[in-house]
């Protein structure tokens, strides 16, 4: 589709675009006048530039959830309505973008972009405004921003550091960078890119600074997570028979039974029953979970529909202490943000832990996962604190600082996922995954 070259025709455009988003959720948006020339946008379209409109209404951090409703399926822990991924402030109204399907600016530092964005005048996309962006492109070319692998850098915040992010097309784009397993449309947001790191496929996507709108009186930033909901009053009350049923019938449904070569009969008589909760545990362990020792941990990832990052060496344990049961067992686990309140770093949280308390391994974050599914998708991540890649392992696309790194599930297109940070840091997202040191077996 072309886009209309004068502006009350882009104006008519864009009004009837946003009046039919808005009608997928009851919502009516104005699109004011648009305050380009005919030979402006002329030349925004040959020098390779398109213009968007982004609502005032959906221009602010608390109001992003609305925009992942009228664009269903960007799956991203950045949309949902506690989400924590800040705007550094808030544009809205007319915007013009990079059209190209790839970004610019790549291989660039923090300080390399910014430097010279500035000196084009220009300022860096928020995260509201790339996704109007992006939806834009599909319409009018059929292809997503960045579906090629490429990343960038936002204006958007994590715990102050920049989001990076980038949608996933339908398949691969042939000449582009490798990217694994797409799901189309997804919306991916990093939150582990550090102001040094760089590569040939993490770049930017800007906008003018001049005449550029900002909400003088947004919504005031949202930088902190609390439990999820349903964890919020655990274990008052919980019927630990059910919650075995309810545990084991899920690894039946995966298959881990027929994984053995057992009956579903056969296979439920070998797990262990839960170990009644310790007073002791009482808001430090509150999750209870059956762990299987003898799959694994990748294969019953796959069989549980968590996905993974494959690795080429294994993760294993930080110490003797940490290392996994070779036995079947049963065990008490950390309700995220309640034994962890404030963001710490791995090697800190294991520093932290008393006598009794065992950090998190690769096999209890797949069962965390598929147990508890509404953590991740709330936004609320794991760390196997107990674990870490034994040697210095570094990505093909990205030039960063090697780190020992620790496993850890985090929202992905719509499904939870085990990776590694870039950066083994404290982030808010995050909370260490450790259970009691007593536990049940079969």
């Amino acid at each position: 589709m072309s886009e209309p070259l004068t502006p009350d025709l882009l104006t008519e455009a864009h009004q009837a675009s946003w009046d039919e988003r808005g009608a997928r959720i009851g919502a009516r948006y104005e699109v004011s006048p648009c305050p380009y020339s005919a030979a402006e946008l002329e030349s925004l379209r040959d020098n390779g530039f398109r213009v968007g409109y982004l609502p005032a209404e959906l221009a602010t951090q608390r109001a992003r959830h609305h925009l992942a409703e009228i664009f269903p399926g960007m799956h991203s822990y950045a949309l949902g309505a506690d989400n924590v991924v800040t705007n550094v402030d808030d544009p809205y109204g007319w915007f013009d973008y990079e059209a190209g399907l790839d970004c610019p600016y790549c291989d660039t530092t923090e300080a390399e972009l910014m430097a010279r964005i500035a000196a084009e005048g220009r300022v860096l996309l928020t995260l509201n405004q790339y996704i109007v962006a992006s939806q834009d492109s599909r319409v009018r070319t059929g292809h997503v921003l960045d579906e090629r692998g490429y990343w960038i850098r936002s204006h958007s915040r994590v715990d102050g550091r920049i989001a990076s992010a980038r949608f996933d097309g339908s398949a691969e784009a042939p000449g582009g960078p490798a990217y694994r397993d797409p799901v189309e449309g997804s919306l991916l947001v990093g939150y582990d890119l550090g102001a040094d790191d760089h590569g040939p496929t993490h770049g930017a996507r800007t906008t003018a600074a001049r005449g550029r709108r900002v909400l003088s009186d947004p919504p005031p930033p949202r930088t902190a997570l609390g439990p999820t909901p349903e964890h919020a009053g655990l274990p008052d009350g919980l019927d630990l028979d059910r919650e075995w049923q309810r545990l084991t019938a899920l690894y039946v449904t995966f298959g881990y039974h027929t994984e053995l070569g057992l009956s579903a009969e056969e296979y439920l008589r070998s797990l262990p029953r839960l170990l009644p909760q310790p007073a002791a545990y009482r808001g430090r362990f509150d999750i209870p979970l059956v762990i299987e020792t003898r799959i694994p941990w990748a294969r019953q990832a796959a069989l549980a529909g968590v996905r993974f990052v494959a690795r080429t060496s294994d993760y294993a344990p930080v110490d003797d202490r940490s290392r996994m049961p070779e036995i079947l067992y049963s065990a008490w686990y950390t309700v995220w943000g309640r034994r962890f309140p404030e963001p710490v770093s791995p090697a800190d949280a294991r520093a932290g832990l008393g006598d009794g308390e065992i950090g998190g391994n690769v096999v209890e974050l797949v069962a965390m996962a598929a147990a508890h599914p509404e953590i991740s998708r709330g936004g609320r991540f794991f760390d196997a604190i107990g674990y870490q890649l034994p040697y210095l392992e570094a990505k093909e696309d990205l030039t960063y600082v090697q780190e020992l790194r620790t496993p850890c599930t985090y929202y992905w297109r719509g499904a939870p996922e085990i990776g590694a940070n870039i950066h083994p840091r404290a982030f808010s997202l995050f909370r260490p995954l450790a259970r009691g040191g007593k536990v049940g077996t079969a």
